[in-house]
């Protein structure tokens, strides 16, 4: 509360807006952030006396209610916080948020460059200019049994073939000693929005190999997917075979990976949240027998000058290092696809005082002091600035005071650090029409497991779907010109170096005349 005091009195108080009176603030938020942006909104309230109205939605209802209020009613909402990924659409498509420069420019405090480069960069920002404030970032991990990989002589993947490798001894064992053969892997999210996230985790690691503006799904250069080549194949074979080793009855109204914690399954992928239920609401058995890793990479790349699978080398996978894998020591290549942070966008069109102190709102969430709360006491608010992956002691001090254990905070900072500031970094999609890519991702990754296609099939099938998305998008020159200025790169792609000329042949001897006979 101190911090909220502070900000409230010493930036809020004496900004400068010019208007009169306030109507109340009225914000759209995702079902998933609702209790956060309450409990802000309460104490936002009592220091200034100005209402907030909050509107609730699912993540995945968002955008058609912003496009129906870019038709109809432009001015119904003051900020809505959406999924980073609906940035681009809502800046280029619908047209509805301004850049948030001159906002961030007043309020010092924020200390914006504290905002992790994955975020401050590539999240909230498109073509140069900052259009949203973050309230949540986003780390996914790899969790493990520490028991049932020791009891199989196994170490930690560090692959995805480590992983179903892994999955494959260790499904049918008894994980939680109940007497039940249990799994070896627990997709969680499949039938979930967040499945799609899992595509990139998986796939990234083989198609990205440059850093982040070189993209895991389209090439920046030409706009191609990667649907339909062997990467995809590859990808969606590993995929389907660790199916057969998970558990099937997961429901999307089970956030915190039951099967997980129960002892079902002796692996997942999942976000930080689990890290915090682990730490905050489980035994100390429990939560000491499950461990966190970096998500798994890839010793097998996508060469797209080749356009071929290729072992990884340190010309194709400048970023890879060489680490103990399941087929020995080898250059594994990791593009950490963390998932979507979830950010706060203004409205352009109510009066600029009424966008100031909505603004003054939302950057509540942002300050250094106040997010760093959030991310300790809410499993469903993830770090994004670099001071949130802090380990000094006086900011473990914070973790343990709110009944963390500090050696597995060290750890879970650590990793969530390594894997945020990496150069390879795969960000989420920025194009025209995501969400469109991403409910094609989700429904074809459903399919796959309920059997109702196969990996080759689906990877020809979302190579069509998304030539379709594309061709029906409008304008590709302009399509590749906002993909790439998403990404950070100049509009225009560079020219291709000149192909070389073919080299000279040889004179051949004249081709003989006539098929035999007399010689005269």
């Amino acid at each position: 509360m101190a911090a909220i005091n502070y900000f409230v009195n010493d930036c809020i108080s004496n900004a400068e807006v010019a208007g009169g009176s306030f109507r109340p603030i009225n914000v759209l938020v995702p079902e998933i952030s609702v209790v956060s942006v309450k409990a802000m909104s309460r104490q936002f309230s009592e220091q200034t006396g100005h209402q907030v109205n909050i509107t609730t939605l699912s993540l995945e209802a968002m955008y058609a209610e912003l496009a129906r209020t870019a038709a109809e009613e432009p001015d119904a909402y003051d900020a809505w916080c959406v999924a980073s990924p609906m940035l681009v659409p809502i800046v280029t498509d619908l047209q509805l948020s301004p850049p948030l420069g001159d906002f961030i420019g007043r309020v010092p405090q924020l200390n914006w460059a504290d905002v992790t480069r994955a975020v401050r960069e590539l999240a909230i920002t498109f073509d140069g200019q900052v259009y949203a404030t973050p309230i949540s970032g986003t780390v996914s991990n790899l969790y493990y049994r520490r028991s049932a990989l020791e009891r199989a002589g196994l170490m930690v993947p560090a692959t995805w073939e480590d992983v179903l490798s892994a999955a494959r001894t260790l499904n049918g064992t008894d994980i939680d000693d109940d007497g039940d053969a249990d799994w070896g892997f627990c997709f969680e999210q499949l039938g979930c929005s967040d499945s799609t996230w899992l595509v990139g985790q998986m796939l990234a690691p083989v198609t990205q190999t440059m850093g982040s503006q070189q993209h895991w799904l389209f090439d920046p250069q030409t706009l191609e997917s990667f649907a339909g080549t062997p990467a995809m194949d590859h990808m969606l074979s590993l995929m389907k075979e660790l199916m057969t080793y998970s558990l099937r009855g997961y429901s999307c109204s089970q956030p915190m990976a039951v099967n997980m914690l129960v002892g079902n399954c002796a692996m997942t992928i999942k976000f930080d949240g689990l890290f915090k239920i682990l730490q905050m609401y489980t035994q100390p058995v429990t939560s000491s027998d499950i461990g966190i890793a970096r998500l798994p990479g890839s010793t097998q790349v996508w060469d797209r000058s080749g356009q071929r699978l290729a072992e990884c080398t340190p010309a194709l996978c400048p970023f890879a290092v060489v680490e103990e894998t399941y087929a020995g020591r080898r250059l594994v290549n990791r593009a950490p696809h963390t998932g979507s942070s979830t950010v706060c966008m203004l409205n352009k069109n109510p009066p600029q005082a009424q966008q100031q102190r909505t603004f003054d709102f939302l950057s509540l969430f942002t300050t250094p002091e106040v997010s760093l709360r959030n991310v300790i006491t809410s499993p469903l608010i993830g770090p994004f600035r670099t001071s949130h992956f802090d380990t000094s002691p006086a900011t473990l001090a914070k973790w343990a005071k709110a009944g963390y254990n500090e050696s597995a905070v060290e750890e879970y900072l650590t990793l969530g650090r390594e894997m945020m500031s990496s150069a390879n970094f795969a960000v989420d999609l920025r194009i025209v029409h995501a969400q469109r890519y991403l409910d094609v991702l989700e429904s074809g990754v459903q399919d796959l497991w309920d059997g109702s296609t196969t990996p080759a099939a689906l990877s020809s099938s979302l190579r069509d779907s998304f030539s379709g998305i594309l061709a029906d998008s409008g304008s590709f020159d302009e399509l590749l010109a906002l993909f790439r200025v998403g990404l950070g790169l100049l509009a225009e792609p560079p020219p291709r170096p000149p192909q070389p000329l073919p080299a000279p042949q040889p004179p051949q001897p004249p081709a003989a005349v006539g098929g035999g006979g007399a010689v005269l």
